[in-house]
């Protein structure tokens, strides 16, 4: 398992790196498409001094408004003091937090991917504390590597249950 976790460790890295680029180049081609976003986070409980929310909530800027989640800070299983938190990492799937552009990223690292993608949904909607109507105001990538399944990898997809964006 030792063996296994800088691997999985490098993957979620290069996921994360790739989505990162992928959903800054889509925003970059079509920047009239998303009002401005609101203030990017807050904390109630301040910062520490490795710049780390303390509070029990956080308060993330969304185009619709100010959304509360759970300091998921607290329990993160990493944090990258400049750019990325891994929230949860299982053999299913990963979830994590960009602080580049204030998103969460889910993986599918194995199939059944819908199974394993409502699971990982399931697994944030707690994290956060939140309901399905509020995470879909979040900014929210699920990615499905080509590698586990050829047909739905290489793709990003929004949250199962949220409408489709205009």
């Amino acid at each position: 398992m030792k063996r296994t976790t800088p691997i999985i460790i490098a993957i979620i890295l290069i996921v994360s790196a790739a989505a990162w680029y992928f959903l800054g180049k889509k925003e970059t081609q079509s920047p009239a498409a998303e009002p401005p976003a609101a203030p990017q986070t807050e904390s109630t409980g301040g910062i520490n001094p490795a710049g780390i929310p303390s509070g029990e909530t956080l308060s993330l800027g969304t185009p619709k408004g100010t959304i509360t989640v759970k300091n998921f800070y607290k329990n993160a299983v990493s944090i990258d003091e400049e750019i990325d938190v891994l929230l949860r990492t299982t053999a299913q799937y990963t979830i994590s937090y960009s602080r580049v552009d204030s998103s969460f990223q889910i993986v599918v690292l194995a199939a059944p991917v819908a199974v394993n993608q409502k699971s990982a949904e399931a697994d944030l909607l707690s994290l956060l504390g939140v309901n399905q109507s509020s995470a879909c105001s979040l900014k929210i990538s699920v990615i499905i590597p080509l590698p586990i399944d050829a047909n739905l990898g290489g793709r990003i997809y929004p949250l199962s249950f949220c409408p489709p964006t205009q």
